[in-house]
């Protein structure tokens, strides 16, 4: 009975999402929503070319004059790992207060004869749909795009599908943790617009010169040619350190690269 109620609540769900397409333009934002899906797309193909050049430049570095590719391959998976998970933690968190605390809808739902099993249910999987289109759209060109760059064999890519499944529970799990003094600090926040202005305004400032600036110091290092300069020696031996303790980011690097790093060739 519960995972009927909870299949009736998802079907409503669902036709909620996709009512926005279906709407007579005077209430959909269609053509906003298409400009943020291009914005999207073009960040992520500008992101995926940049990283191509980087990685097809790190993993020619020598340590010594040893020259270990997959070794290479493993630490820029483990950092592009890592920010992968801080990226999808957060977009959890958001999923979970958008699903649990601020859906109009469970303000009507209460009211109803239906379990909170049921809701619990419908809400977990909703948001579980949302974080897997989402790591989706983060994992899977990292992953081809670091496929191109040298030779993997069937675990990178069976792995890759095994992660995309896996990426959302941990998300969801790190957000249901942080998702109640996330709401409370947001309620505090919304309730002095000009101190809510100046936050979101600073974060989103931030993210974009952080952003920004990553990609222009690895431009700067692919165009200038640099890069051999600044991962000398002693820099890449202090990188290969950092990154083996970068866990849980390790995990995914190992359940990637492991078997492929002694011959290259994967299963």
């Amino acid at each position: 009975m519960m995972l009927r109620t909870a299949g009736v609540l998802l079907k409503k769900e669902a036709r909620e999402i996709f009512s926005d397409f279906t709407r007579t333009r005077k209430t959909a934002d269609i053509p906003g929503k298409l400009l943020t899906l291009v914005l999207a797309a073009v960040i992520v193909a500008f992101t995926c070319f940049v990283l191509k050049r980087f990685a097809s430049m790190y993993i020619d570095i020598e340590i010594n004059r040893v020259s270990d590719p997959y070794g290479r391959l493993w630490e820029l998976t483990a950092v592009i790992y890592l920010v992968i998970i801080i990226v999808n933690a957060l977009s959890g968190v958001r999923t979970i207060n958008r699903s649990l605390f601020d859906g109009g809808d469970l303000r009507i739902l209460v009211t109803l004869p239906i379990s909170s099993g049921a809701m619990y249910l419908s809400k977990m999987v909703s948001a579980y749909v949302r974080q897997f289109i989402f790591g989706f759209f983060t994992v899977l060109p990292v992953n081809i795009t670091l496929s191109a760059c040298i030779p993997l064999g069937a675990q990178f890519y069976g792995m890759t599908a095994l992660i995309l499944v896996l990426l959302p529970m941990i998300s969801l799990a790190v957000g249901s943790v942080l998702a109640l003094p996330v709401h409370a600090l947001t309620q505090l926040i919304s309730s002095r617009y000009v101190v809510s202005l100046v936050v979101v305004t600073g974060v989103t400032a931030l993210a974009f010169w952080l952003y920004s600036e990553v990609l222009d110091f690895i431009a700067n290092l692919i165009s200038t040619g640099d890069a051999r300069y600044f991962f000398d020696a002693e820099t890449m031996r202090e990188i290969v350190r950092i990154t083996g303790e970068l866990f849980p980011a390790t995990f995914f690097a190992d359940m990637l690269l492991t078997s492929a790093m002694p011959a290259g060739v994967g299963w």
